[in-house]
């Protein structure tokens, strides 16, 4: 559990250097039922959990198939109850959510809505937790209901995703005004930022070894964003191709040959295509934002958050992973 204290020590600096902050969980935050009964092991370390995301104030928490299979109990604890669960496909008995379906958050003067989902595969784990009754709705279809329901309330679109790549594919390519999906993947890590149609998907990878950060700029209703590392990586690639390009017009000066003439020609083309490329970062007007992603790795550099770490060690949890 040291790196739930680290967690929360890097979250509460970040906070305390900058107010326009959001701190999401994409699902998956408690462990799996085993065989414990209620009260036991599984239970306290749920209760830890959520006590530790209540003090670094977290803003959203998607329901995933592990807190699911905890069962309608689970959710009555006072401690549970606080944190801000969402889920914008799982439905009772009529249909209705069972939880928040969105969340609108104002961070700055940008609205953030934020939508939580869960794959299609885990319904049994919901019927078994809250009742034959219950299911998990369409990803796709329960994403562009509640995106005509907040159509001119958000500026930036989040989905929080314990889905499976081919539901991710299916749900960006059929509701294009979502800009970011963060986790889902089976628990992978996205290093560079990967693109599904016209939305980006984010993975911070499982267990809580790193914190995905990522960074946007934007102002107002945002239609897409630009990834602001590519600029730098293309205008390095740019000098690096001026340069080569300059060497091969002075060597041509002193002999002039088909191939050098083919090789500058590749060369030009090759800049040609990315000074193209690089206008249209540079050229993030009102509709397009920019960001950026890190995946800080929660080592033991980073000192636990002591008040975390009291509450470890008074659980008896201070030797658990």
């Amino acid at each position: 559990m040291g790196g739930l204290a680290r967690r929360v020590s890097y979250i509460l600096g970040e906070r305390s250097r900058d107010g326009a902050i959001l701190v999401v969980d994409s699902g998956n935050l408690f462990p799996k039922r085993k065989t414990e009964r209620a009260g036991g092991t599984e239970t306290g370390t749920a209760g830890l959990l959520a006590r530790a995301y209540g003090r670094m104030a977290v803003d959203a928490v998607n329901v995933g198939p592990a807190e699911a299979a905890m069962g309608r109990e689970l959710f009555s604890r006072p401690e549970i109850s606080r944190l801000p669960w969402i889920s914008s496909n799982i439905v009772n008995e009529r249909g209705d959510p069972l939880f928040d379906p969105y969340i609108i958050k104002n961070v700055g003067n940008v609205r953030v809505g934020i939508l939580g989902f869960t794959s299609l595969a885990d319904d049994p784990a919901i019927k078994k937790g809250f009742g034959s009754g219950h299911a998990v709705a369409d990803p796709v279809t329960a994403t562009r209901k509640i995106i005509g329901e907040i159509s001119g309330k958000t500026d930036v679109i989040l989905v929080l995703s314990c889905l499976a790549p081919e539901e991710i594919r299916r749900l960006a390519a059929e509701n294009r005004g979502t800009c970011f999906i963060l986790g889902g993947g089976e628990g992978r890590t996205t290093v560079h930022p990967h693109r599904e149609s016209e939305t980006l998907v984010l993975r911070s990878g499982k267990d809580g070894m790193y914190v995905g950060r990522l960074n946007l700029s934007c102002t107002g209703s945002m239609t897409g964003f630009l990834d602001a590392e590519e600029e730098s990586r293309l205008h390095l690639e740019l000098q690096n191709l001026e340069q080569r390009i300059a060497a091969l017009v002075k060597a041509r000066q002193n002999k002039d040959t088909p191939a050098l003439q083919k090789m500058i020609g590749d060369l030009l083309s090759r800049k040609s295509a990315l000074e193209e490329k690089l206008t249209a970062i540079c050229a993030c007007g009102t509709e397009t934002g920019k960001f950026t992603w890190d995946l800080v790795p929660m080592e033991s550099d980073i000192p636990g958050d002591e008040t975390v770490l009291d509450w470890i060690r008074e659980a008896g949890l201070e030797g658990s992973s």
